[in-house]
């Protein structure tokens, strides 16, 4: 299991998300027909209170945020791995969320149509605990931030 893909809409305000499979098999994926590299954003699956998702020998993205929320689930006490992922495992998951820049850490609420539920401590809580670094309310992880200076450029002559 690869990560998460694309969006596409199936009708009035019902957003859906493409999960690829095999990413390493692009004759399976449209987008990675199209010279994709990495897909943007990563998966994570909760089950008996043990986070796993892909490892990089998956072709998933290995960005900052992946990197980010695997740092804040261990530092919250849980314990993940990181290893090849099946479809299989998606169905028998208690939780289910994806990251990156843009999703930050979404809950799904079903695969292929079959209920996961609504989102579940886990995924709440490193949810919680992203949200509220980035926008700068925890001091726990806030030596990762960087502020933007307020001041504004001086043009140069």
């Amino acid at each position: 299991m690869g990560n998460v893909s694309r969006r596409r809409r199936y009708g009035e305000g019902n957003p859906r998300e493409d999960l690829v499979v095999d990413a390493r098999r692009p004759e399976r994926d449209p987008a990675r027909r199209q010279g994709d590299r990495h897909l943007p954003q990563n998966v994570f699956i909760v089950r008996d209170g043990t986070i796993y998702t892909p490892d990089l020998s998956a072709s998933i993205l290995p960005g900052i945020t992946r990197d980010t929320i695997i740092q804040i689930a261990q530092d919250l006490g849980y314990t993940v791995v990181e290893k090849q992922l099946i479809r299989t495992d998606l169905y028998l998951a208690d939780e289910v969320f994806m990251t990156g820049t843009a999703a930050e850490v979404t809950p799904l609420r079903e695969v292929d149509d079959q209920p996961i539920g609504p989102p579940g401590p886990v995924t709440l809580a490193i949810q919680k605990a992203y949200l509220d670094t980035v926008r700068g309310l925890s001091e726990r992880w806030s030596h990762w931030l960087e502020y933007a200076s307020t001041e504004p450029a001086r043009a140069q002559a």
